[in-house]
């Protein structure tokens, strides 16, 4: 089985929101892994079997892919099994030609990146200004650009989950990138940078790590942008098995994929009336959202509001 993280001390959080709203946060100290592409249910113990610290409240796997329904709750060996969440994990295969890639696409979708990129091409006067960053040296340029940008992102404001601005994750950048084990990219308009991407590198897979973009240039469409420009920039390279897009089920991740599977977020936390209380509120909650979330979808409102919230 192959691990995009193998296991490690994590602080882990349950957010309890509504949308992009967040009314607060259960912060658990764990041990923790994150499954790869090439792993499944039966390629790890559940519960696991690595030994706790008297401090932890238990385990946390990630992207675990799953074949079959999960209980969103139960209680089994000591531990309450928390599965909050299941969704399709996007991915590409990067065994072919970025023009074997492209014409998976339908022609309708490919007519509109194509007119996106010569939209905003025109508007900086013909030229894109796009950048790969790779060593360790030109890491440090894509993270002061980054920072710039991810600190206008709604990412970074409403979920908490902008690019880290501090020196110790600067530090293991930096040190990934000298292991070539990182590729960053920027896009910029008029030497303004407005959006960017980062990936990890873990043996023949790239791995989806941030995003981000200016809200003040959406209307150019530069995430797009900057995702067709990055991939064929990666497809170039001629070294990666697959792009994994991770956790999520974003648009972009649909359009960009040329597959996916089903996979769930699963935490095995320590019997306590306590936690039984918060996993049973949190899992409420999430049934609130979700019942909120299709009404406003029927309504025609969905859209419109996450829109707002994010500007």
């Amino acid at each position: 089985m192959t691990m995009a993280q193998d296991w490690h001390v994590s602080e882990q959080a349950l957010k309890f929101q509504i949308g992009d709203l967040i009314f607060g946060t259960m912060h658990f100290k764990v041990l923790a892994c994150e499954v790869g592409l090439g792993g499944d249910e039966k390629g790890i113990s559940l519960p696991p079997d690595k030994v706790l610290e008297p401090d932890m409240s238990g385990y946390a796997v990630r992207g675990l892919p799953i074949t079959a329904e999960r209980p969103l709750l139960e209680a089994r060996n000591g531990y309450y099994i928390y599965t909050p969440k299941i969704f399709s994990r996007h991915y590409i295969d990067m065994g072919q030609s970025f023009e074997e890639y492209t014409k998976a696409f339908r022609a309708k979708t490919r007519s509109t990146i194509r007119r996106k990129i010569r939209k905003f091409s025109n508007s900086c006067g013909g030229d894109i200004d796009f950048r790969a960053y790779r060593s360790a040296n030109e890491i440090e340029g894509f993270y002061r650009f980054a920072r710039k940008v991810s600190a206008d992102t709604y990412q970074e404001r409403l979920l908490d989950a902008g690019l880290p601005d501090n020196q110790e994750y600067f530090a293991r950048l930096r040190d990934a990138a000298a292991k070539d084990s990182v590729r960053g990219y920027i896009l910029f308009y008029e030497g303004r940078p407005v959006s960017y991407l980062l990936f990890r590198i873990v043996e023949d897979m790239l791995l989806y790590d941030y995003l981000g973009y200016d809200p003040a240039y959406a209307n150019w469409s530069v995430g797009t942008v900057l995702h067709w420009l990055a991939i064929e920039d990666l497809f170039g390279e001629q070294r990666y098995r697959l792009l994994d897009f991770t956790e999520g089920d974003g648009e972009h991740k649909r359009r960009f994929g040329t597959d996916h599977i089903t996979c769930a977020n699963v935490f095995f936390l320590k019997k306590e009336l306590s936690t039984f209380f918060l996993l049973y509120l949190h899992a409420g909650l999430d049934c609130f959202a979700a019942f909120i979330g299709k009404l406003l979808t029927r309504l025609g409102l969905r859209s419109k509001i996450r829109k707002w919230l994010r500007r």
